[in-house]
């Protein structure tokens, strides 16, 4: 579900590249040497994966021979040449990339990748007719891995009407002020999920939505569903996969990791661990056996 999510992420919160300065033809020549030089690099290749790509690479079924890797500086793509698009773009964003990047001028070096044949990559003229799917092509600035839903467990409706003023600051925690059944609860943070937040409300007003459209509204009760399925058709991830399931994949998560089903249902939401046990029942017989002898004590040793 990483690249599902790194791909949606950049749905929810885009960076407005309008204003970049163009490049002119020096710089051009300077980075087409630089990734062409870069795709051929063991050693950076492999540091490229372990940063952006821990879990490895998809390949889409059918045509993977159409299908190319490309290495770039900041993110790792996969080419479709047939498409001549993007499936997928996977870049591992942190705070220190945000940070850095504060202020600096966004350069526009839109051109065809020297890496490939010029049948196989798009143009500007493609970016004109209203068919073509542009929203693969995406800037490596405008991708972030940490996708909230699989940060924090919570429901679609609970995101969509946070606020600003719902991170605490002090206690690392979210406020649910309606939650499903109309209660108000609080769902704790990781270190990743912190880090994540403490970004995203640097600066702004309290009574903000956590998560505006462009204009600043909120977002549409069911508005996540048609740009979810579009994803996982880009990853080649077949339904019923919905945005809901990166809320299980936190839940399963979780689990394995061996947090208590207690606090697991707490951070879910749930009243009891009822609903826990139920759903997450196909947790592998292999991992309850890991669990059971690394933790259980000899009991008949002394």
């Amino acid at each position: 579900m990483l690249r599902v999510a790194v791909v949606f992420a950049s749905f929810l919160v885009g960076i407005n590249s309008a204003n970049a300065v163009v490049c002119d033809k020096a710089q051009t020549a300077i980075a087409d040497e630089y990734l062409v030089a870069l795709q051929s690099d063991g050693a950076a290749v492999a540091e490229l994966t372990a940063r952006h790509a821990p879990f490895g690479f998809h390949h889409s079924k059918g045509r993977p021979a159409n299908e190319r890797l490309l290495f770039h500086g900041g993110y790792i793509s996969n080419h479709d040449a047939d498409l001549r698009t993007a499936l997928w773009v996977s870049y591992r964003l942190t705070a220190d990339d945000i940070e850095n990047a504060e202020g600096r001028e966004r350069v526009n070096c839109f051109r065809s990748d020297p890496r490939l044949k010029e049948d196989h990559a798009a143009n500007e003229d493609d970016y004109k007719e209203k068919t073509y799917d542009q929203g693969h092509m995406t800037n490596d600035a405008d991708l972030k891995d940490t996708f909230i839903e699989q940060l924090t467990g919570c429901r679609w409706g609970e995101l969509r009407d946070l606020l600003v003023d719902d991170y605490m600051h002090e206690q690392k925690r979210v406020l649910i002020r309606k939650s499903k059944g109309g209660r108000t609860r609080t769902v704790s943070l990781s270190n990743e999920a912190i880090e994540f937040f403490e970004v995203t409300t640097q600066g702004r007003t309290l009574d903000e939505h956590m998560f505006p459209r462009d204009n600043g509204t909120p977002w549409e009760i069911n508005a996540q569903s048609k740009a979810f399925f579009k994803v996982c058709g880009v990853a080649d991830i077949p339904q019923p996969v919905r945005f809901h399931t990166l809320r299980h994949t936190y839940a399963t998560e979780a689990i394995l990791a061996g947090v208590p089903l207690s606090i697991v249902a707490q951070q879910l939401g749930h009243c009891d661990t009822r609903m826990v046990e139920k759903f997450y029942s196909h947790i592998t017989p292999s991992y309850v056996d890991e669990v059971v002898q690394k933790l259980m004590p000899n009991l008949l040793d002394g």
